[in-house]
């Protein structure tokens, strides 16, 4: 190995970080950077009490494939075959996934399907309590 000139300066000395010299500066600034820590928090904390809740939800239906149907598509097109060759129905008839997205659609639109639901939760059920039959059925038409 090498040993450095005593008359020729070190040169890794440039490149090398003082952690020492770090650690000294980071501690004489300790008050800045909690207070920094703090005040950010109450501002968070503010925000939290002061905001406005929004909640959404989104569902994005489509319609169902070949493979999503399964055996519902292969039985719906034999009874079609059977229908075609015994009425002679016409050929215009929409698509099996068409029909079954079609009666989804209704399906989830309609009264009886919220009804049920509604029934079902926990927000209904809180609301529900101490009030009179009545007013529950007048609610619910």
């Amino acid at each position: 190995m090498t040993q450095p000139m005593p008359g020729k300066p070190a040169e890794d000395a440039e490149n090398e970080l003082d952690i020492r010299g770090l650690f000294r500066t980071l501690w004489a600034g300790k008050l800045w950077i909690i207070g920094m820590g703090l005040a950010f928090a109450l501002i968070a904390l503010a925000y939290t009490f002061f905001a406005r809740q929004e909640w959404s939800s989104t569902a994005i239906t489509d319609r169902p494939t070949v493979n999503m149907l399964g055996g519902y598509y292969s039985q719906q097109q034999f009874l079609r075959n059977l229908d075609v060759r015994s009425n002679m129905a016409s050929a215009d008839q929409p698509s099996v996934m068409d029909e079954a997205y079609k009666e989804f659609v209704m399906q989830l639109a309609s009264w009886d399907t919220r009804r049920e639901f509604w029934l079902q939760t926990d927000y209904y059920k809180q609301r529900m309590v101490g009030n009179s039959k009545p007013m529950r059925r007048c609610w619910m038409k």
